[in-house]
């Protein structure tokens, strides 16, 4: 052989252990580290939402992509916002402020009123004032209107006169406000 290529079979033996080395060294790092999935760590813990109140619940399953309720979930929320109408069960959940709903209980309620039964129509009248039929409106065909019907909850739950839902009254008299 002469001294060129000794030189190259040497050049080649270096890269060839060089090469080995460096395998080597990827194999020991690759077994010395963990193996499994990558584990983050754990995330702050998330605030637990708020359970529904009733009236949302109400509102969950029984008002369509317009808010407007069905016959039961108008059923319900009367009986919420006023007082239980007979054959009416609420849903279990967190009360929050019943006036707050009485005006969409009396909407939504008012429509329904030939399918009530006598017991509920009972209580949802204890909640009307009967008016002249003059007075009513033109889509009106029962001559009621909803002036006092927010006052008439004072009647009912007298002894809360600093509640939200309760209206004034004057002379023993629902305040009107003057429109039907």
């Amino acid at each position: 052989m002469n001294g060129g290529e000794l030189l190259q079979r040497r050049t080649s033996l270096i890269a060839v252990a060089l090469a080995l080395v460096v395998v080597l060294v990827a194999v020991l790092l690759f077994v010395s580290s963990p193996r499994g999935p990558n584990v983050s760590p754990p995330s702050p813990p998330v605030a637990q939402a708020r359970p529904l109140t009733v009236p949302q619940l109400i509102m969950q399953r029984h008002a369509d992509r317009d808010g407007l309720l069905d016959f039961e979930g108008t059923l319900e929320i009367f009986s919420y916002a006023f007082e239980p109408l007979p054959g009416v069960s609420l849903p279990a959940g967190p009360a929050d402020e019943p006036g707050r709903w009485t005006d969409l209980a009396m909407r939504s309620i008012l429509p329904h009123r030939a399918e009530l039964t006598d017991a509920q129509r009972a209580v949802v009248a204890s909640y009307l004032v009967a008016a002249k039929p003059v007075a009513s409106r033109p889509g009106d065909q029962h001559g009621t209107h909803l002036v006092s019907y927010l006052a008439s909850v004072d009647r009912t739950r007298s002894s809360s006169a600093s509640k939200p839902w309760s209206r004034p009254r004057s002379n023993g008299r629902p305040r009107s406000s003057g429109t039907p």
